[in-house]
């Protein structure tokens, strides 16, 4: 006799173990940027992940940038959108947009490690969606401590 018991109980082993691996990887990615964010400017910034939507079809979490964690009505940013299907890798980078539910990807991740190749490409361009939060805030935090100092980076 077939044990479907078993059966599904291997099967949702399996999705939600791969499901939990790709959402720790793209959190600890952003975290480990976010380390480097803060050693880099020594501001209160933070950069952070949340989830958006949550569906049988996968998760989206959007990666948001925040100007200034002790101001309540400092700028937070949208950074970009990740979709994280049920069975996890391979995952996409896209574009949520609310109004229609529809999740348009752009580039897909095939694990962890071209998780850290897309985001390491994204910081070595100054025209990357992080790269211009970043400096927005710099540039807001210099402006409103009316600073003479360079930026720091």
């Amino acid at each position: 006799m077939t044990d479907f018991l078993k059966i599904i109980q291997t099967t949702l082993q399996d999705i939600n173990s791969g499901f939990e691996t790709a959402k720790n990887d793209l959190n600890n990615v952003v975290e480990s940027i976010n380390e480097a964010v803060l050693k880099t400017s020594a501001r209160s910034f933070s950069m952070y992940t949340r989830p958006l939507t949550e569906s049988p079809k996968g998760d989206i979490y959007r990666v948001y940038f925040d100007t200034d964690t002790e101001d309540s009505d400092a700028e937070v940013m949208t950074i970009m959108d990740f979709m994280i299907y049920p069975k996890g890798y391979p995952i996409d980078m896209g574009s949520y947009r609310k109004q229609t539910g529809a999740f348009s990807p752009i580039k897909r991740l095939a694990n962890r490690s071209d998780l850290e190749e897309f985001f390491a490409a994204a910081l070595s361009d100054p025209e990357s969606s992080i790269i211009q939060a970043i400096g927005f805030g710099m540039r807001k935090y210099r402006n409103a401590m009316d600073m003479d100092d360079e930026i720091p980076f």
